[in-house]
């Protein structure tokens, strides 16, 4: 009979030097990903969409470790011999829920990137033009509707970012099975909460009323590249310089400057856009190769 109490957080994962290869291969992939976090912690929240771009790449290598796994002969029996157990049926509700949760991250970062475009178009062709007010308003509303739904989503993930309790398993090849996937849902749900947290950052306290002229959208270049800019990820320098555009007046403003910026963020944004499409079909991969070995 195999004990195993699961944890994920601040150690790294090693399986019996007997295990199959492919066992090994995701402990490695496990430990990287588990490295970034450190990583990720030392920015004091402040992580980049090229840190976060790392993790997605990282967690679909892993995927990739976990569908090799699956589609061993040793593995298939093991799973279909406890095909109808709760322990394997935990697993098929897990990978639904991240398979949902990532569907909804893609949804947050294809909404950025049309106001982003949309707002960096009207820059452009207004420039400082007073009227640009409701395209700089849309875009604020819309961070408004991310944050809430970034709040919703990380609630779900919280339901999955717990110690598990120490099981007990007599099939020593489902322990150290259900053990594997159990680190890999937690490596899944904290690449997952790092890029909603990118997406969320603070709340806004950004208010547009009442435009009267363009000295209300004034921007001091020393605001721009200040030390709050500086500290902050790509999403956020974008929230504060749209707040500055409504509180400085009688300062230079710098069209092009918010354009670099705006146009900028929307590439990093089509970046982890793509790293969630391939995560995204990693899971969908993953998830039929499950079910096809409980539902034979």
């Amino acid at each position: 009979m195999v004990y195993f109490a699961f944890q994920h957080h601040g150690r790294s994962t090693s399986f019996p030097s007997q295990t199959q290869p492919d066992y090994i291969k995701a402990e490695i992939e496990l430990n990287k990903i588990k490295t970034w976090e450190s990583s990720c912690l030392s920015c004091r929240g402040c992580v980049s969409s090229d840190t976060i771009q790392t993790g997605l790449v990282g967690l679909a290598e892993l995927y990739n470790c976990v569908h090799d796994l699956l589609g061993s002969p040793t593995t298939q029996q093991t799973i279909m011999k406890h095909h109808d157990e709760p322990i394997v049926e935990e697993v098929v509700e897990g990978s639904l829920i991240f398979i949902d949760c990532c569907g909804k991250i893609k949804e947050l970062l294809a909404s950025m990137r049309e106001h982003l475009q949309e707002l960096e178009s009207a820059m452009r062709t207004k420039g400082g033009d007073s009227s640009i007010q409701n395209n700089i308003n849309a875009y604020i509303n819309l961070r408004k509707r991310i944050k809430k739904d970034v709040i919703k989503n990380l609630k779900i993930l919280k339901q999955k970012d717990v110690l598990f309790s120490p099981i007990l398993i007599e099939d020593q090849q489902l322990a150290l099975l259900i053990k594997l996937l159990r680190e890999v849902f937690a490596a899944t749900t904290s690449v997952f909460k790092t890029i909603l947290h990118f997406l969320g950052v603070e709340d806004l306290q950004i208010k547009f009323n009442g435009w009267s002229s363009i000295s209300k959208m004034m921007i001091s270049r020393s605001k721009v590249n200040g030390r709050e800019l500086n500290s902050a990820n790509e999403v956020k320098s974008i929230d504060i310089i749209l707040g500055e555009t409504a509180s400085i007046k009688n300062s230079k403003f710098d069209v092009q400057v918010i354009v670099r910026m705006l146009k900028s963020l929307d590439a990093k944004i089509q970046g982890l856009e793509s790293g969630m499409d391939l995560v995204f079909r990693k899971l969908i991969k993953n998830r039929v190769c499950f079910l096809n070995m409980i539902t034979f």
